[in-house]
């Protein structure tokens, strides 16, 4: 679990096949799935294993394994007025632990022999010892409360869950107040109210709050409220660069923010001085910021650290406010990386001898071959509009690994290629789109030949802002005769290292569909992709 808020969601449904259809809808903002058996129209244990092994194929959240009975506004009889329920909950939640489930709750009135027996064979899995109280019964501000918190302690909670009634709002404060007080003990836990009034407990709460979803057939709890809800300051993001006006950065977060029922807006923060953006970074508003050309080596300077990523890249594209202030980071390596393996074919798998090649300089030039390396890439060949900035690049990023070897090239025209018997596999063109009459640019602008290796590879364009139309890159896709070389345009890297951005800025799941299908809009409406944007 990430150090946000963590939310539970209560699969609801009768049966785990119905939710299937709408699991990538109901996962967003969640980190973890209860599964209730009191809930579930078939509850034998081989019924609950099916139930368990078809969430695990479709989700890779964590799961809440419970069994809730009347008493606790469940399903299920309670042991006291069921003897059979004994046996039953411990081949149950026994069954959870068998097949990893993360969470096992366990009633803590539960037979002490039960409790031991979970405790003793959890394995990785953690147990939750609950309390509840649905009719308010006992005070949060007595003893019993801390008595009982104890109890579960002594037993072998990992999390401890008490579930009290709030008959006014003086209640919530109260319950605040005890969880406090306990977070001496070191153990986890989730305290809540239940009732008209005790809403607000569940604001309040930090850790697996449980929460509805409107797309649920019925809500799991009394008081439940909508994970949309929760006191969240706005949060101002940006994004810093010289030439950011065409970016979909902003359609692109916006949509994640308001998928994801958060109140926090993105702005367009364009400069050509990094001064400019002091007032920003010291703004208490300020939640984070993409960085953008020709900021991303030189923001980290301003920092207030850096993450290990960004420290060995050198170079800085995403920032994220902290209390002890701004952090930087690096999700371009991340999107390059998912990208690359999602293209490649058995055909040029990497291996000992493949060759990449890189163009440009850049930060962008820096990820690319920091994710190279992650691939298992060794033998990078590197050529820029200026050789100097080139040399400067190998020689400081070479120094990451000692069996990476990056050869500068003068330009890559197709006699220098030949001459060293270079046959990159993987090309990434990491330079800005070049004026019409740069002469640089002419050294660096690939070109068929680098297309006529057998067995193809991938090629990888980072232009994604800017016009389009003069990227290099995307001339060079049109040629592709066959299907042995696959066409990878940047904006497959902007929204993965998006996706990245709002994990590290929200601790919430990104809505990936939802962000993607926004960005696609965008840029599928010029039609410049035409007949090659696709979905690898």
């Amino acid at each position: 679990m990430t150090a946000f808020r963590t939310y539970l969601l209560s699969l609801t449904y009768s049966d785990v096949s119905q939710a299937v259809p709408h699991i990538e809808n109901l996962s967003i903002g969640v980190d973890c799935w209860e599964l209730r058996v009191d809930l579930l129209a078939e509850r034998s244990v081989e019924s609950i294993a099916y139930q368990i092994a078809l969430l695990r194929r479709h989700s890779d959240l964590p799961v809440y394994l419970t069994m809730r009975t009347r008493s606790q506004t469940g399903g299920l009889p309670d042991i006291k007025d069921d003897p059979q329920m004994i046996p039953y909950q411990q081949a149950v939640l026994s069954l959870g632990l068998k097949m990893g489930v993360e969470y096992v709750d366990v009633n803590i009135t539960s037979p002490p022999e039960t409790i031991a027996s979970l405790v003793r064979n959890k394995g990785n899995s953690q147990i939750i010892i609950s309390w509840h109280d649905m009719a308010g019964r006992v005070s949060w501000s007595g003893p019993e409360v801390r008595s009982i918190f104890d109890h579960a302690c002594r037993e072998g909670a990992d999390i401890v869950m008490m579930i009290g009634y709030a008959r006014d709002f003086q209640d919530n404060l109260s319950l605040r107040a005890f969880v406090q007080e306990m977070q001496s003990k070191h153990v986890p836990l989730i305290a809540l109210n239940t009732g008209p009034e005790g809403k607000m407990s569940r604001i309040l709460n930090h850790f697996l709050t449980p929460v509805a979803h409107p797309a649920m057939p019925r809500i799991s709890g009394p008081g439940q409220v909508l994970y949309l809800t929760g006191l969240l300051k706005p949060l101002k993001y940006h994004i810093f660069g010289a030439d950011v006006k065409t970016t979909a950065s902003p359609i692109m977060h916006t949509v994640a923010f308001r998928k994801l029922g958060l109140p926090h807006t993105y702005h367009i923060s364009e400069a050509s001085d990094i001064q400019s953006y002091e007032a920003i970074l010291n703004d208490p508003t300020f939640g984070g910021a993409s960085i953008a050309r020709p900021f991303k080596v030189e923001i980290g300077s301003r920092l207030r650290r850096l993450s290990k990523h960004a420290q060995a890249i050198g170079a800085v594209n995403t920032i994220t406010a902290t209390p002890t202030g701004p952090v930087g980071d690096n999700t371009d390596w991340k999107g390059i990386r998912t990208c690359i393996s999602r293209a490649l074919t058995p055909e040029n798998v990497i291996n000992a001898n493949t060759t990449a090649l890189v163009i440009g300089a850049g930060g962008v030039a820096r990820a690319a071959i920091y994710a190279l390396n992650h691939l298992g890439v060794s033998k990078i060949a590197l050529v820029n509009r200026t050789m100097k900035a080139a040399h400067a690049l190998a020689s400081d990023i070479s120094r990451l690994d000692p069996g990476l070897y990056i050869h500068v090239l003068e330009s890559i025209e197709p006699k220098v290629i030949k001459s060293l018997g270079l046959q990159p596999r993987i090309i990434v063109y990491a330079i800005p789109i070049p004026e019409q009459d740069d002469r640089d640019a002419i050294r660096t602008r690939p070109h068929q030949d680098l297309l006529q290796i057998p067995g193809g590879g991938v090629l990888l364009d980072m232009t994604f802002q800017g016009d389009l139309a003069l990227s290099p890159m995307l001339k060079l896709s049109k040629g592709i005769m066959n299907d042995a070389w696959v066409f990878v345009p940047g904006i497959e890297v902007l929204l993965e290292q998006g996706y990245e951005q709002i994990r590290l800025w929200t601790g919430r799941r990104p809505p990936r569909t939802d962000m993607r299908s926004a960005v696609m809009r965008e840029y599928t409406g010029n039609n410049l992709y035409q007949g090659t944007l696709r979905s690898i």
